[in-house]
């Protein structure tokens, strides 16, 4: 499948890029890009693939339909060590998938995918690991997080998006309409007009709670 424009890398050095959009946009599908696109252009690197449950990143990230494995061009397949929740690339990149529960064990990753933030038990925590633990510019890799995520009213995620340092994507559900079954898109278009469609397809953070 081809990505559209929105859904690959900006072009410039960004730290961080925080991918808010809609309910169906296609945020699995271009975390899993990028994530091979890196692995390919930086042999042997190590890489965090991180979801709010190891439930949700071995069905979406991992083995999906728009995870990593059935992603992956067939020249650049990888191994999926299931026991060790590890994929093994070709070149010896590497991606480890973790639980955002676990922040203690995030460290020495030159990339991270973080996926679903919304859902994660202590998003504060577990991003204050993830940046304490990135690696790369010894070994000449800049170090970067993604981040895809349907927004949530969280201070955090409001201070990661107003950082400079950050690359901020919004995107509507309705840009990939067409790979959404009809009547997905039908009940989508209903909530269009309320407070909470700005969040769940439009992909806008919105700072005050929901009503």
């Amino acid at each position: 499948m081809q990505l559209r424009s929105k859904q690959k890398p900006p072009d410039w050095d960004w730290d961080v890029w925080l991918v808010s959009a809609g309910r169906g946009w296609g945020k699995t599908l271009s975390g899993s890009r990028w994530v091979i696109k890196n692995a390919r252009e930086y042999p042997g690197c190590r890489i965090a693939a991180i979801g709010p449950s190891r439930e949700v990143v071995r069905s979406n990230m991992v083995s999906g339909i728009s995870g990593i494995l059935n992603s992956a061009p067939i020249d650049f397949k990888p191994k999926w060590c299931k026991s060790s929740g590890v994929i093994l690339f070709p070149n010896g990149s590497t991606v480890e998938t973790f639980s955002a529960k676990t922040s203690d064990l995030f460290l020495g990753h030159h990339f991270v995918w973080g996926h679903r933030v919304r859902y994660w038990h202590d998003l504060s925590s577990a991003w204050t690991q993830i940046n304490r633990g990135l690696r790369g510019p010894n070994e000449g890799i800049h170090p970067q997080v993604m981040i895809t995520t349907t927004p949530a009213p969280l201070r955090i995620l409001g201070m990661i998006a107003a950082d400079p340092r950050t690359h901020v994507t919004h995107g509507s559900s309705f840009e990939n309409s067409e790979n959404l079954p009809p009547s997905v898109v039908r009940k989508l278009k209903e909530l269009v007009g309320t407070r909470l469609a700005e969040q769940e397809i439009f992909g806008k953070i919105i700072r005050a709670p929901i009503a």
